[in-house]
């Protein structure tokens, strides 16, 4: 190897913004207990922006809604509610919950 070439480069970035701006998704799943299959049911997305200096972060909520399951796997709402997971302390629903929101049009 040549000896006189550098082996590492260094790069820097200057950023013309005052602030970071963090996206985080949050989705809430149901899950087939026979193979453990994952759907989400709900989603969200957060906003974080983070200031230069010492002010405080803000967040705010650019999206929060339900998703339609049935894209995945329509069986999940064939009425055999025992053979999911729920998941109820998260999500905050239940198999009817869930049912009613579809059959509402809010998915």
């Amino acid at each position: 190897p040549d000896e006189s070439k550098p082996s590492w480069v260094l790069l820097s970035a200057e950023s013309a913004a005052n602030s970071i701006t963090l996206l985080a998704i949050d989705v809430e799943m149901i899950e087939r207990r026979s193979d453990k299959l994952r759907l989400p049911v709900t989603a969200a997305l957060v906003r974080c922006e983070i200031p230069e200096g010492n002010d405080a972060p803000t967040t705010s909520t650019l999206f929060s809604g339900f998703v339609d399951p049935s894209s995945v796997d329509a069986g999940w709402a064939s009425g055999d509610a025992a053979a999911w997971d729920y998941k109820e302390q998260f999500t905050g629903f239940t198999h009817a919950d869930l049912l009613a929101r579809r059959d509402a049009g809010e998915m």
